[in-house]
């Protein structure tokens, strides 16, 4: 069985009838999965038009229990970059191309828009292959709703919730026959999910095909901030964020404690188990990390609040969420978790010092633990040293130290540590590029299969042991438990680039026999950090075990 600590298991299908007729109740709920492009599932840099975390794949390879991100999608994916020739309508006419002419055809005329801009940047067509991501599953007329004013966060979010309601707990079977894999034959899925409301709920049956998903919330602009400044609209049609107390509130209705506004449903009754605060593009109230290199930051303008530490009323949110007071004492409030994951490296400090180190000094039998749910590892010992290199302009879409992406999105020891002296939980992404993959030469990107196998086992080999030997190198108590704070958190069907050998969570069995032998090798070489521990022990763990028991103590 296996466990996956942060993906959109319902994605695909949920944005092809997101914005769309609500009364259409067949096509409304997680199994009614649109038909993946299988022709896709082997591109290299992105699965537009392809699945990679649906139910059905799920039964198929075994994968019973997903943190599932419900995540109102950004606006930042389709306002473009103002000022530039690539605004709200070149967003439009890219996705008309796309869904018109198709991909190929796209990506020859956005290289030559590109060029046309500037001639000097010298991209190839494969170097256009970043648009095959979550976003261009949106037809334009979904796209030019996203754009208007009106379209609010919230709304959307309730929706998708409702959207998992439907069919919880009933066996169901898929509307379509669906083909999930080259070599099979289309065919129904019928299956069982549960969408949880408490870890006392999740009881896995090894002899059944039931799957378990742990609601969580992909972003705090999902309660109503963030909506990007657009001069475009005219008066009246621009979407206000709303005040603090109003995100105090929705955040009391997110745990079920008051009724919801404006909702077919009075309760929200599946609390989500944590929270991403912070995406792709600002929220007002803590700085994000950068996301997206050329040509792609081109397209997709992170500049506002980029790599920016916390706001006014940040703290209050935080506080919240986790149901504390202004001095750090519990509320009585149920907990939705923080996950530190985009947040940038100067927020991420701030709620360390302010919130975590403050409340777990005096509440060491109840702490709170710190969620980073997929992550690559940024070869750096500080976050002020990711802080530093922000404010010098030093994060470069070349930035590597030692092999590794050294973007403050990824972790350095200090987040490490953080993760666990809290007893936290860190999902090793399966994010070819947060994984460090790009700064690859030449030669290593010769498409010869067991050269890339080898690469492939070599960045989760390389990552995994940054991770493990930190606990080691820094003297703490009980190192070996370091072994307990890592999971599966592949990132899948959200905006990421996949790695060939692991491109959707039918290869999860395949991961978890290279984690094998990665660990085998990881134990001849630093026999110190295995102790008394077996490798097959160990790869479980972090396949399934840690996220199962992490989740049965917090939620």
């Amino acid at each position: 069985m296996y466990a996956d600590l942060h993906s959109h298991p319902a994605a695909f299908g949920y944005d092809h009838v997101r914005l769309k007729d609500k009364e259409d109740k067949d096509h409304r709920h997680p199994w009614a999965i649109a038909p993946s492009n299988i022709k896709r599932s082997d591109r290299p840099k992105g699965k537009a038009g392809y699945s990679q975390s649906d139910l059905a794949k799920c039964l198929r390879s075994n994968t019973r229990l997903l943190f599932a991100s419900l995540s109102p999608i950004e606006k930042g994916f389709f306002s473009g970059m103002g000022g530039s020739r690539f605004n709200k309508q070149f967003m439009i006419e890219l996705h008309e191309r796309w869904h018109n002419d198709g991909d190929k055809n796209t990506c020859e005329w956005l290289l030559k828009q590109i060029h046309q801009r500037d001639p000097r940047m010298n991209f190839t067509h494969g170097d256009m292959m970043f648009l095959c991501s979550r976003s261009m599953n949106l037809n334009p007329d979904q796209v030019k709703k996203l754009q208007n004013g009106q379209y609010d966060y919230f709304e959307s979010l309730k929706d998708e919730y409702q959207f998992f309601l439907e069919r919880s707990g009933q066996s169901t079977a898929t509307p379509y026959e669906i083909q999930i894999e080259n070599t099979s034959i289309p065919h129904t899925w019928r299956g069982t999910f549960t969408l949880a409301s408490g870890g006392n709920e999740i009881e896995i049956d090894p002899d059944n095909n039931e799957i378990f998903i742990v609601p969580t919330l992909g972003g705090i602009h999902s309660l109503g901030i963030g909506n990007p400044e657009d001069s475009e609209n005219r008066p009246g049609q621009h979407r206000m964020d709303v005040k603090l107390e109003t995100i105090k509130r929705r955040i009391r209705q997110l745990k079920g404690e008051e009724v919801l506004e404006n909702s077919p449903f009075n309760k929200w009754k599946h609390r989500p188990f944590y929270i991403t605060f912070a995406q792709h593009f600002h929220n007002t109230l803590c700085g994000h990390t950068k996301r997206f290199s050329l040509p792609a930051s081109l397209l997709f303008d992170q500049r506002k609040g980029i790599n920016e530490g916390t706001t006014t009323g940040c703290q209050d949110v935080w506080c919240e969420l986790l149901g504390l007071t202004h001095m750090l004492e519990p509320t009585g409030s149920p907990r939705i978790l923080i996950d530190v994951h985009h947040m940038s490296a100067a927020s991420r400090l701030a709620y360390y010092k302010t919130i975590v180190e403050p409340h777990n000094r005096i509440n060491k039998e109840n702490p709170i633990p710190v969620i980073a749910s997929h992550a690559g590892y940024a070869g750096t010992d500080y976050l002020q040293n990711q802080i530093d290199q922000g404010k010098k302009g030093l994060e470069t879409d070349d930035s590597h130290q030692n092999g590794f992406l050294n973007w403050s999105i990824n972790l350095c020891d200090e987040d490490v540590l953080q993760i666990f002296n809290s007893q936290g939980l860190l999902g090793l992404t399966l994010d070819h590029h947060l994984l460090g993959g790009n700064s690859t030469t030449w030669l290593n990107n010769i498409p010869f299969a067991p050269l890339a196998r080898k690469r492939t086992l070599n960045l989760i080999k390389r990552t995994l042991q940054q991770f493990v030997r930190i606990p080691f190198d820094y003297h703490v108590p009980e190192p070996y438990d370091i072994w307990h704070r890592i999971a599966l958190g592949s990132g899948f069907d959200g905006f990421m680039q996949p790695m060939e050998r692991y491109s959707s969570v039918l290869q999860f069995a395949t991961f978890e026999q290279d984690l094998i032998k990665i660990l085998n090798e990881m134990k001849r070489e630093d026999p110190i950090w295995f102790g008394s521990y077996h490798v097959e022990d160990l790869a479980r763990m972090i396949c399934f075990n840690n996220a199962y028991e992490f989740v049965k103590k917090h939620y």
